[in-house]
């Protein structure tokens, strides 16, 4: 099956106190691109991310974007009680309590909500959860990608298929039409011959000859065979799918340069009129080519 190099994915996790978005986008291109948009505390997993890509996408510019939130709800904070700075609070304010003969009980709530006596400390990062829930997130990101890629690689694969099967049935009726065209290219040039000569005597065997040498320069039986060879391969390749990009664009080449020697062989309007269209539906099967990977 062959993939689109256009598409997007994105994946979400939310789990011990992370919240992790990743997009990925990717366009058509020669070569293998990667872009990495993450923050500078995570460049250590630069070489890691990578692979993942390369090891899911063989051609194309990939975009990588990471988001990361950390959630207070789930356990990143931790309430911390200074045992020693309450106890001196709870010293003082008796002895306050005492000297202006203030009869009131000293509350928990009152003490807590001193300064400094109860605090929220933050809970030191784990490199290896967080990494783990990363890499996850990519992979959903990744997942999602590649369906999108398959489902329009898929849409690609129709199109070209039809496109190939117009370009065969305008090869039909040029292996129709060229017998007659030689039949009549024959006959124009042995007409022309015996008007230039009139009434003087003529080698009909050479002149036989010189006709047939003439008609084989014509003749365009070898190019349609190797086009037919082409759109073979072409469709072997499209069977098999994977990263065949580069290569249909290569056979897409020598399918044009085959179209090109028909149309200048053959001096038939009518063949004229289909190499124009075989040329059309190859032009388009080229524009096509550029997205698949």
């Amino acid at each position: 099956m062959i993939k689109s190099m256009t598409g997007y994915g994105k994946g979400e996790t939310k789990r011990d106190g992370y919240h992790v978005i990743a997009e990925i986008k990717t366009v058509n291109h020669r070569y293998s691109n990667i872009y990495l948009h993450i923050p500078n505390y995570l460049l250590a997993l630069e070489s890691t991310l990578i692979k993942m890509i390369k090891d899911k996408i063989d051609r194309g510019r990939v975009d990588l974007y990471l988001k990361i939130e950390e959630d207070v709800t789930e356990g990143r904070y931790t309430p911390q009680l200074n045992f020693e700075l309450a106890k001196s609070y709870y010293t003082e304010l008796k002895k306050l309590q005492k000297t202006l003969d203030f009869d009131q009980n000293l509350s928990m709530d009152t003490l807590i909500s001193l300064p400094e006596v109860l605090k929220l400390k933050e809970v030191e990062h784990d490199e290896e959860i967080l990494h783990g829930i990363i890499i996850e997130t990519i992979e959903k990101s990744l997942d999602s990608l590649l369906q999108m890629r398959i489902h329009e690689g898929e849409e690609l694969y129709r199109d070209l298929v039809l496109r190939l099967d117009s370009i065969e049935k305008e090869m039909d009726a040029i292996k129709e039409r060229e017998p007659k065209v030689l039949e009549e290219y024959k006959e124009r040039m042995r007409n022309r011959v015996n008007e230039f000569l009139e009434d003087k005597i003529v080698d009909e065997e050479r002149l036989a000859m010189e006709i047939a040498i003439l008609t084989e320069r014509s003749c365009i039986n070898e190019e349609l065979v190797r086009l037919k060879s082409h759109i073979g391969q072409f469709r072997l390749n499209l069977e098999k799918g994977g990263a065949v990009g580069r290569k249909l664009d290569f056979i897409a080449q020598e399918m044009y340069r085959e179209a090109n020697t028909i149309g200048s062989k053959s001096p038939d309007a009518v063949i004229s009129n289909h190499v124009v269209n075989i040329k059309s539906e190859i032009d388009k099967i080229r524009e096509q080519i550029q997205n698949i990977e």
